[in-house]
Formats: structure tokens, C-alpha cells, sequence
């Protein structure tokens, strides 16, 4: 289980925190089942995605941060704007992270990690459209809902096929699990 926050932590002083916990114990396994934390990454609006062994999560300073999953090691960082608040996506072997500020960055994640490859801008009334969400990544295109709209970003001549039957979330749903998440006061 990755977790991450903004704040002061309870046993420093230093603000921020990603950390990795071993989740198959029962039980308050807090001081048994950590793997690791990096202290000092204040990511208190995003949740960070998992590909191949690596960690990616967006800072509350729009900087992309990418860890090594098993160990916490911080592998690169990139700055992607100046507020972030939307969640990293993976896609199509690239980083899809969003800005406040109207910004969407494409990231490489395999060779030349942390490069921008492109960043995308998007305008209400002549000033940048805020974005709080992350995009959402479909059928070959890219959704993203800014204060101003939500936009599909796609080739517009590609014919749109669902490919497959939709299943409605709860028809067949397995049992449901469990899963008890308690602050640390």
C-alpha cells in the first residue's frame, strides 16, 4: 500500500511523506509492516500510479516525481506547472499528469525518463482553465474535464468502438472485502 501527504509528521518535523507499507498483516502493523518512506515529498492532493517497479506522484508544487517502488529511491523529478492537484496517469508508455493552471504534461517513462514530451495548455476568457482532476485515459483518446468543459482529445477520424459489452459495476460483483483505514493522531 502507497500512501502520501502533505503535512507535518508525527515523529518530525519535516513536511510531506510517501510511504510504502507491506499490507498482509492484521492489526495495527504500523511499526512492524513499513517497507519504506521518503520524508520531504509534500503530496497532499495526489495518489500516486504504480507501473513496472516505478512510483510516480505529482508534489503539491507540480513536480513529478518518480520512485523506485520496492526501495522508495528517488529515481528523477520534473516540474510540470506551479499547483498540482490531479493524480499521474500511465498510458501508452508515458506519464499524463495535469497542472491547476490549465497545463497537461506528457512525460516519457521508458528511455530519456522525466522528459517532457509535450505540454498542452488549456484557455477560458484569454487566462489558463483550472484543472483539479486527472485526465482519464479511453478507446484511444484522452478525457479531461477543466472548469471551463470537458474535452476528448483524439484523432476525430478514428472510428469509436466500445470493442466489447459494458458491464454494469455491481452485476457481477465479487464479495466484497474489507479494507479499515485509521489517521495517525
Amino acid at each position: 500500500v502507497y500512501a502520501a501527504h502533505s503535512e507535518e509528521n508525527l515523529d518530525n518535523t519535516v513536511m510531506g511523506r510517501v510511504v510504502c507499507y507491506d499490507a498482509t498483516g492484521s492489526g495495527d502493523v504500523t511499526a512492524t509492516h513499513e517497507r519504506w518512506r521518503a520524508d520531504g515529498l509534500q503530496a497532499g492532493y495526489t495518489s500516486p500510479v504504480i507501473h513496472a517497479n516505478r512510483l510516480y506522484v505529482v508534489d503539491n508544487s507540480a513536480n513529478l516525481h518518480a520512485l523506485e517502488a520496492a526501495t522508495g529511491a528517488r529515481l528523477w523529478q520534473t516540474n510540470i506547472g506551479t499547483v498540482g492537484k490531479g493524480s499521474p496517469v500511465w498510458a501508452d508508455g508515458k506519464i499524463f499528469a495535469t497542472e491547476v493552471n490549465g497545463r497537461v504534461s506528457v512525460v516519457s517513462a521508458g528511455a530519456g525518463e522525466g522528459e517532457l514530451i509535450q505540454t498542452s495548455t488549456f484557455q477560458t476568457g484569454g487566462r489558463p482553465a483550472e484543472i483539479f482532476g486527472s485526465v482519464a485515459v479511453a478507446y484511444e483518446r484522452i478525457y479531461l474535464a477543466t472548469e471551463d468543459g470537458l474535452y476528448c482529445v483524439g484523432d476525430a477520424e478514428q472510428e469509436f468502438s466500445l470493442g466489447q459489452k459494458i458491464v454494469p459495476l455491481f452485476e457481477a460483483a465479487p464479495e466484497p472485502k474489507r479494507f479499515l483505514v485509521v489517521p495517525g493522531a
